[in-house]
């Protein structure tokens, strides 16, 4: 994780992101090849989602819409496929 990153705003779902992989370490996972990579990064991506969106539920922050709670988080663009009505897919 790069506290130094040009682009603060991003920090807390890169922060959870990188909670992901040190919570659900798995020893497959440092056999880099393109299937354990884009499983592990999936599932590090939707348990972000849901670690951030269970801190707005503790805090009471709410969101008419996912579009919203991403673009408050700063969720990359190319990730809202993971969400499906609004709510986050569940990982695989």
């Amino acid at each position: 994780m790069n506290s130094r990153w040009p682009y603060p705003t991003e920090i807390p779902f890169q922060l959870a992101h990188e909670i992901a992989h040190v919570l659900h370490e798995e020893q497959h996972y440092y056999n880099l090849n393109d299937q354990t990579v884009d499983q592990g990064e999936t599932s590090a991506n939707i348990f972000a989602i849901k670690l951030l969106q269970k801190y707005c539920d503790d805090n009471e922050y709410h969101f008419d819409s996912y579009y919203k709670f991403a673009k408050a988080f700063c969720i990359p663009h190319n990730l809202y496929y993971l969400f499906t009505d609004g709510r986050i897919v569940q990982s695989q």
